[in-house]
């Protein structure tokens, strides 16, 4: 595997899509990519993505800056990522 791809398992109501991403590649554009396999149209920027620990993912950052290794299971849920 080339060393600046990773997959990246995202979680969209309730089930598994796998996305291979370029580490340097801003997280939204895997986010896109994972969207458009589960059949859901619209902007990523749409959705709040989190790692497994609950830690919440800067859709802006890339992977690399954010510590975002190889299958990673990153749960994207609706809405803009405010209130509780």
């Amino acid at each position: 595997m080339n060393e600046n791809k990773i997959s990246i398992i995202f979680i969209i109501n309730g089930k598994e899509y796998q996305v291979e991403a370029n580490i340097n590649s801003k997280v939204k554009q895997g986010v896109s990519k994972a969207l458009r396999d589960a059949g859901i149209s619209g902007s990523p920027m749409e959705w709040k993505a989190k790692k497994e620990d609950g830690t919440n993912v800067n859709l802006d950052q890339n992977w690399e800056e954010q510590g975002i290794k190889e299958n990673t299971k990153i749960f994207l849920t609706k809405g803009a990522g405010r209130g509780g």
